[in-house]
């Protein structure tokens, strides 16, 4: 697969991984169950953006809005 594709495939699951983890945070009943899963959030927002940066061609065709 090119570098292309890859990019953007693993730019697909950071923005998916953000998406479930902000959603599991919201139901969390425990503050470090909350907190652990918005930090891992952060952490794949931080990774997809900066995919986005470095290859910003992929991210113009794949974007996920954030919640």
């Amino acid at each position: 697969m090119s570098t292309q594709g890859q990019m953007k495939r693993e730019l697909r699951e950071f923005r998916r991984l953000e998406k479930i983890c902000t959603s599991e945070a919201e139901r969390a009943w425990m503050d470090l169950e909350r907190i652990g899963l918005l930090k891992v959030a952060e952490d794949c927002r931080r990774a997809a953006d900066e995919i986005e940066v470095r290859f910003p061609k992929e991210a113009a065709t794949f974007h996920f809005s954030r919640p």
